[in-house]
């Protein structure tokens, strides 16, 4: 099985894929060549338009520095002159690597960032000397932003899509404030703000919304302490507070009453996410094919017979980066553990069971990807005490099997993306046959693990 898209289709005739666009190796060459002043690049995100382009993320490396940019490569060469013409019309701005847009062939275009080509205000947000103009409109507390005192380090990074980024402001008198950015391609942080407001208000501990700029294409949050789900319970001391304080969350989340504007997810529209999945992965060549059918079966047939429960409000993305746990924090002069659910993108009105299934799959899917068992029976644990918690509301494990066979699809589609398949080839139909495994087997669903 290959570890890389084979081909792309255009019209009648088929065009190679290029593959030294996820051959680090090569990659490395062909920027060199181009005069980027790199010492190596890791392809780290990939996407793509069947027969038309593909993005693929990189982390460019030049001795102790890391930047971050993305290739867009056009199977029309005519297009990709114009998507090139495009690029510079934007007034690209030069990095520590050289310049900020570069012609890697006669298909290819690289960009580093702070350009993108849809995240055009990046570079607004993402130079600390620009940050005293571009949060001109946030409350300060009447104190001046100093750009030589202010850094920023990108944690996410989606070309054309998304970046999330830690700001640490300085200001002239010494004060220091680190705050969270993210910005989108679509006008995002007015609805991100009502949803964090609305469950807030009903107990859920989230990031607080602080400022909406760029027509809410940028927003900016407090920025939480603590650490993911999984770095929380390295120590065995802490936890069983660590499950307690998440599952409390969770609880809490599912039990906050819906408010308007806030979509639904239906079992329909999970099924077909999964399948979609399955396509890709075939199509690229990345799943077996009867592995990827078979399953396709089971889960229709699944769909079909278990019993849907009450719709709730529903987190929506839920694994173990979207939880932070302080392990540290302080109530009543005692240490606890207090846990935040992050990333209120995809809240929703659904089934518990979406939120509970895909937290036990991105653990069982941590586990198959490193070969360990701690992720896996801590999601199991933190399942396990969500449904002690919701009582006659929590779903069955038929419930959880379905959905966690579908978180399954969902986190080796994610594997594929950011290209795990390059150093594990066989990962993909490793998560594909867990899920079979979820499927076959629901009274044990929470156990495994």
């Amino acid at each position: 099985m290959s570890t890389i898209v084979p081909s792309i289709g255009v019209g009648a005739s088929t065009v190679p894929f290029p593959a030294w666009t996820v051959d680090p190796d090569e990659a490395t060459r062909r920027f060199r060549d181009a005069g980027v002043a790199i010492s190596s690049v890791r392809p780290v995100y990939l996407r793509d338009k069947p027969g038309e382009s593909l993005i693929v993320g990189y982390e460019l490396r030049a001795d102790d520095r890391v930047e971050r940019g993305y290739v867009r490569w056009c199977a029309d060469p005519a297009r990709a002159a114009v998507e090139r013409s495009k690029a510079f019309a934007l007034s690209p701005v030069d990095g520590p690597l050289g310049a900020g847009v570069t012609p890697v062939g006669d298909h290819a275009t690289l960009r580093l960032l702070p350009n993108d080509a849809e995240l055009r205000r990046a570079r607004w947000y993402l130079t600390p000397r620009k940050l005293k103009r571009s949060l001109a409109d946030m409350d300060h507390g009447g104190r001046r932003l100093s750009g030589s005192a202010t850094s920023v380090t990108v944690l996410t990074y989606k070309p054309e899509r998304r970046i999330v980024a830690r700001l640490d402001l300085g200001h002239r008198d010494g004060h220091r404030r680190q705050v969270l950015l993210r910005h989108t391609s679509t006008p995002s942080a007015e609805h991100l703000a009502t949803v964090a407001h609305h469950v807030g208000r009903h107990g859920v501990a989230t990031a607080r919304p602080l400022a909406r700029l760029e027509g809410g294409s940028v927003g900016v949050d407090e920025f939480l302490p603590g650490v993911d789900l999984v770095a929380a319970v390295t120590s065995d001391r802490v936890r069983p507070h660590v499950v307690d304080a998440v599952a409390d969350q969770i609880a809490t989340l599912h039990r906050v009453p819906p408010a308007a504007g806030i979509g639904r997810r239906t079992r329909t529209g999970e099924v077909a996410a999964a399948f979609d999945a399955l396509d890709w992965l075939c199509a690229r060549d990345l799943a077996d094919r009867f592995v990827a059918d078979t399953l396709r079966a089971t889960i229709v047939e699944a769909a079909r017979v278990v019993p849907e429960t009450a719709p709730v409000v529903i987190h929506g993305d839920l694994h173990d980066r979207n939880v932070l746990v302080d392990t540290d924090a302080s109530v009543g002069g005692a240490t606890v553990a207090q846990a935040y659910l992050i990333d209120l993108e995809r809240v929703a009105v659904g089934e518990a069971a979406i939120d509970l299934g895909y937290l036990l799959a991105h653990g069982l899917a941590l586990d198959v990807a490193h070969g360990g068992g701690t992720a896996g029976c801590l999601a199991a644990a933190v399942v396990t005490d969500v449904i002690d918690r919701s009582g006659p509301r929590g779903p069955g494990n038929d419930a959880l099997a379905l959905h966690g066979a579908i978180g399954l699809v969902d986190a080796a589609l994610t594997s594929a993306r950011r290209l795990d398949t390059q150093t594990d080839p066989t990962l993909v139909d490793r998560l594909l046959a867990t899920a079979h495994t979820v499927l076959a087997d629901p009274d044990t669903i929470v156990a495994t693990g």
